[in-house]
């Protein structure tokens, strides 16, 4: 049987953390945002460090990879019209 309110405390319990209600205007009553920053956190500061490098690099894939379809469609286009 489907149970939502059960359902909603197995995945509070599994995130470790309360999921907020809607007040009755349908407006989150909390002052955090998703994604505001907790400040001075040691483990996100690592994880961050952790994956800098490897997010510019795959910036840097990306812009390459766009770069490259884009040639290919114009030498494509430039052949195909011969």
């Amino acid at each position: 049987m489907y149970d939502e309110p059960d359902l909603l405390k197995q995945i509070e319990v599994l995130i470790e953390h309360p999921i907020q209600v809607l007040g009755p205007d349908l407006e989150f009553t909390s002052t955090r945002k998703y994604g505001d920053k907790k400040e001075g956190n040691p483990e996100l500061i690592k994880h961050q460090t952790q994956l800098k490098p490897v997010v510019e690099q795959l910036s840097i894939l990306e812009t390459e990879a766009q770069k490259n379809f884009l040639n290919f469609l114009i030498r494509y286009k430039k052949k195909s019209t011969k």
